[in-house]
């Protein structure tokens, strides 16, 4: 399996957003799989989910999926100070979000 990418915390037709969540095996980091995989994505839940927000967190030190979002249109909302616990360590995480095209 080269991955995963889904979207969470939706019931469709009742909610307006959901949360991005991807993992993509190392032996394919770098090619752009998961830009594209994750735009493909984004696109049909504005389409036909009929979603208007998108929104994904990555953990402060994890800058090729900062630059996956980035990438892929999201901009980044805030810093969430120590806001999950990773490997026994309190970290950072920075949210994004991508809303839907005028």
């Amino acid at each position: 399996m080269l991955g995963s990418v889904g979207l969470d915390g939706m019931v469709i037709g009742e909610h307006f957003r959901a949360e991005l969540g991807y993992w993509l095996s190392e032996k394919y980091w770098g090619q752009g799989i998961m830009t594209r995989t994750i735009e493909v994505l984004c696109r049909h839940a504005f389409d036909e989910l009929c979603l208007e927000k998108i929104t994904a967190t990555v953990f402060d030190y994890n800058e090729g999926s900062r630059k996956v979002l980035e990438k892929s249109g999201f901009q980044q909302e805030g810093l969430l100070k120590k806001h999950v616990k990773k490997s026994g360590k309190l970290v950072d995480i920075f949210a994004y979000a991508l809303f839907k095209p005028e």
